[in-house]
């Protein structure tokens, strides 16, 4: 079956059958073993639309099981109608095999990811309905994927959440975000004395006007980029919904050992991204299907001049892409507004179902 291996884990002592493939709440765990690499794959939720929204993590080094267990309110919303696949990517979150820098790349990321889509379509038919959606780097791997005309016909639409599109980009819109946002701040009276402060540590940085970054330079600005989320954390602008970590470890998995030893794969990728980051203009253009893009207007990390970057480069037809901001959110929006990050989620997919 192509070059992948399926591992059935046991629930309850009996293993999923044909027919418990689909119901209307229903809960399948998978392994992909590929390529050195085993994959957990949770799928949840109404199978019996065969519609299902293919989440990828951020990171790299992140975890999709970790979106399923501590956020709830977004991830039962959607599963009530759809059914969502939960994957840990290559040395991510629960992944487990073997540690193999030289499969640590973008490419091998790309042909992980098509092996998830060929396994669902194997498992569920043909005649299945498939949605991708990224988060942050999750995004990156997304629209990776997607640039290739005979992958992208595998999936109906995309969905871009807080994104990350251009790393060398991305660094340049923090710092226009960060500028921007500590204005406001100031104007209207919010710790004024600590985004003062940062402004003009950020302004000295613009005005040196540096056009290419890279894994050295980008540290001062993700110093940057944390003080200025610590800032609105400690000003109390937003919300945030997090699940039960005793809940999280038995019901569903979640290994706080496996997560922290799995982080070190972003070291791996980031100079990647940068060399990728130099052909990425040319090849967004060949995404032309449906696309929705997610940002948190307090998003400094990944702010909404990506979602700006991409829509100017694909293809696809004004009348189907969209860009929502959502007002009370920053780079963790499926905490911050889950519920109305979810209702977005589903009707597009219902939309282009």
């Amino acid at each position: 079956m192509k070059n992948f291996l399926i591992f059935f884990l046991l629930i309850l002592g009996s293993t999923c059958t044909k027919e418990s493939l689909f119901d209307d709440d229903t809960k399948i765990n998978l392994w992909l073993s590929h390529e050195g690499a085993d994959m957990p794959i949770t799928i949840e939720g109404n199978t019996n639309s065969k519609t299902f929204l293919i989440f990828l993590h951020g990171g790299p080094g992140g975890s999709s099981q970790v979106f399923n267990t501590y956020f709830t309110p977004f991830s039962d919303k959607i599963e009530k109608d759809h059914a969502v696949v939960y994957w840990d990517q290559r040395n991510s979150g629960l992944s487990r095999g073997e540690w193999n820098p030289e499969k640590i790349t973008l490419e091998q990321h790309i042909e992980d990811l098509d092996q998830v889509i060929e396994l669902i379509k194997f498992k569920f038919g043909d005649d299945s309905t498939l949605f991708l959606a990224g988060h942050s780097w999750g995004a990156y791997l997304g629209q990776a994927y997607l640039m290739n005309p005979q992958r992208q016909a595998k999936v109906n639409a995309w969905i871009n959440i807080d994104g990350l599109s251009n790393r060398n980009q991305n660094i340049k819109d923090a710092l226009i975000k960060i500028r921007e946002l500590a204005n406001e701040q100031i104007a209207i009276q919010i710790e004024t004395e600590d985004w003062t402060t940062l402004l003009l540590q950020v302004q000295t940085e613009i005005d040196k006007n540096i056009q290419i970054y890279d894994r050295e330079t980008e540290n001062i600005i993700f110093s940057f980029i944390r003080r200025a989320e610590n800032i609105v954390f400690e000003s109390n602008i937003l919300t945030f919904d997090f699940g039960s970590s005793f809940q999280s470890t038995y019901r569903n998995n979640a290994h706080p050992f496996l997560l922290s030893a799995n982080k070190r794969t972003l070291s791996l990728m980031i100079p990647q991204m940068y060399e990728f980051d130099t052909t990425l203009d040319l090849r967004l253009s060949n995404i032309s299907i449906p696309s929705l893009f997610l940002y948190g207007k307090f998003d400094v990390r990944t702010p909404a001049l990506q979602a700006d970057y991409v829509m100017n480069l694909i293809s696809t037809d004004d009348a189907d892409k969209d860009l929502v901001i959502l007002e009370t959110s920053d780079h963790s929006s499926i905490g911050n507004q889950p519920e109305i990050l979810a209702q977005e989620i589903i009707s597009w997919m219902e939309r282009y179902r």
